[in-house]
């Protein structure tokens, strides 16, 4: 039988409510959005989502195991969210279920203590430089990876609302302070991350992400 590690602390944040003005600026990007009846649609629901109440969880991801047997690593991540049920509402101020199934996938996937990993997987986790999530909502997947794979350089989120990645950022500063606080030896080896605009579909927004990705070669300086 298998033994879950996964575990979920909470506590109520509220944020305070903001005046938001609908009407879109008068630049290139807001008259194509607004060409699109659905994307106009789509952005006032992403205004609205950005002022209800928000709840700060702890999660904490260890690899699931036989009983008996050591589990290896625990990665533990602050995500901060809407406390609701997603439902069909397409925002990524919501933590939705795909988010911590993911997270607990890559810990049970690349995990495990160095002793208990196959060659093959070892391998693989060791060439992981790079992070690209496409949609990254709150952040929790790219938040377990970057504690996960040990040459990480960098990791890139990506969504197509700016509340959304404002909300992302502000749980990898509260993921920093807490394994700061805990002393967590991976806190002085966190990749770079970045937190940039990506609309399906968008070239624009294609090219300034992949311009952005680095490679071994590069000299760039991890944070």
């Amino acid at each position: 039988m298998h033994q879950s590690q996964f575990r979920e602390k909470e506590s109520h944040e509220e944020e305070a409510v903001l005046a938001v003005d609908f009407l879109p600026d008068e630049d290139e990007n807001s008259a194509r959005n607004c060409d699109d009846s659905e994307a106009c649609h789509a952005d006032i629901g992403f205004m609205f989502d950005s002022e209800n109440d928000t709840l700060m969880r702890s999660f904490s991801f260890s690899p699931n195991t036989m009983s008996g047997e050591e589990s290896g690593m625990t990665i533990n991540v602050q995500v901060q969210s809407i406390d609701d049920d997603p439902g069909a509402v397409q925002s990524g101020h919501y933590l939705w279920p795909a988010a911590p199934a993911l997270a607990q996938h890559l810990v049970d996937m690349f995990g495990c203590s160095s002793a208990k990993e196959d060659a093959e997987r070892s391998l693989v986790k060791e060439s992981v430089h790079n992070v690209l999530e496409l949609g990254a909502g709150c952040g929790l997947a790219s938040l377990v990876a970057m504690q996960i794979f040990p040459d990480l350089r960098q990791v890139i989120l990506t969504d197509h609302d700016p509340g959304t990645l404002s909300l992302s950022e502000e749980n990898y500063d509260a993921t920093c302070e807490q394994l700061e606080e805990t002393g967590a030896e991976i806190a002085t080896k966190l990749p770079l991350l970045s937190f940039e605009r990506l609309g399906w579909g968008e070239k624009d927004d294609i090219a300034d992400i992949l311009s952005l990705i680095t490679y071994p070669d590069d000299k760039s300086e991890s944070c």
